[in-house]
């Protein structure tokens, strides 16, 4: 399954790698690479400053999630209007 003109698609994995981030199912910050809660004290953080790795990525593929549903927004308005002056 592509991506290839299917925005909306898109920005829906990237919505759900964003919420995947946020617990370590990806892109986990531990040495393990175990997953967590966000908000648990008892996690070990290998570095300081570590906590924040889940939610600078998941900011990440949130803004990119966004992206494409603005791009798709624009494309849709844009093919309507190319119809009208049609």
């Amino acid at each position: 399954m592509g991506f290839d003109h299917r925005l909306r698609v898109a920005a829906l994995f990237a919505a759900f790698a964003a919420a995947a981030t946020l617990f370590g199912v990806i892109h986990s910050p531990l040495d393990t690479g175990a997953m967590f809660l966000p908000w648990d004290d008892t996690v070990q953080w290998p570095l300081p400053g570590a906590e924040q790795i889940p939610y600078r990525y998941a900011a990440g593929y949130a803004v990119v999630a966004v992206m494409l549903l603005v791009w798709d927004l624009w494309l849709a308005k844009s093919r309507s209007v190319d119809e009208t002056e049609a």
